[in-house]
C-alpha cells in the first residue's frame, strides 16, 4: 500500500511540475505587444524597421540605428490596412520561441546579414529575441516566423 502511494505522489508532483514550467503559457489571448523587425548594424542610414503591434494597432519606430531599449515609437499608428498585414502574427507566434532560454539565435549581423528582432510582452513578462536571417540553430516554426517578419518588411 505504502508503494502506490507513493508511485501515486511520485506521479502527481512530476505532472504539476511539468504543467508549471516556463515556456507553457499561450501568449496569443495574454500578449500586451509584439515588437517585430529588422536592423543592420554596417549601413549610412535608415537601418532600423521595426513594428509594434498593440492595441489592434500597429506602430512604426522612431530609429535610424539600432536596437535601444526601449524602442521609441511614433505616437501614431499606421493605417489599419498595414496592421491587418502584420496582425497574423500574433496568432502565429512560434512556441519554440517561448520555450527556449535561447535568446540569440546564429550570429545576427556578424557578417553584414542583418538581425531579425522579436520582442514580446506577455502577462507582465518581456521576452526578446535576436535572430540570424541565416536559419542558424532554428527549428522550422522560428524560420518560418522569422520569414513572415522579413516579407513584411517590404509590404509595410
Amino acid at each position: 500500500m505504502k508503494m502506490k502511494n507513493y508511485l501515486f505522489i511520485l506521479l502527481a508532483a512530476t505532472l504539476f511540475s511539468g504543467a508549471c514550467k516556463k515556456g507553457n503559457v499561450d501568449p496569443t489571448e495574454q500578449i500586451d505587444y509584439l515588437i517585430f523587425g529588422i536592423s543592420y548594424g554596417f549601413c549610412p542610414s535608415n537601418c532600423t524597421h521595426l513594428y509594434k503591434l498593440e492595441n489592434e494597432e500597429l506602430f512604426a519606430d522612431d530609429i535610424d540605428i539600432g536596437i535601444p531599449n526601449p524602442v521609441p515609437f511614433l505616437p501614431t499608428p499606421l493605417p489599419d490596412t498595414k496592421y491587418q498585414l502584420a496582425k497574423d502574427l500574433l496568432t502565429t507566434f512560434p512556441s519554440d520561441l517561448l520555450q527556449s532560454n535561447q535568446a540569440v539565435y546564429g550570429c545576427p549581423d556578424c557578417s553584414d546579414q542583418g538581425t531579425v528582432y522579436i520582442e514580446l510582452k506577455y502577462s507582465g513578462t518581456v521576452r526578446s529575441w535576436r535572430l540570424d536571417p541565416l536559419d542558424v540553430g532554428q527549428t522550422q516554426a522560428i524560420i518560418d516566423y522569422r520569414k513572415k517578419i522579413e516579407d513584411l518588411k517590404n509590404l509595410l
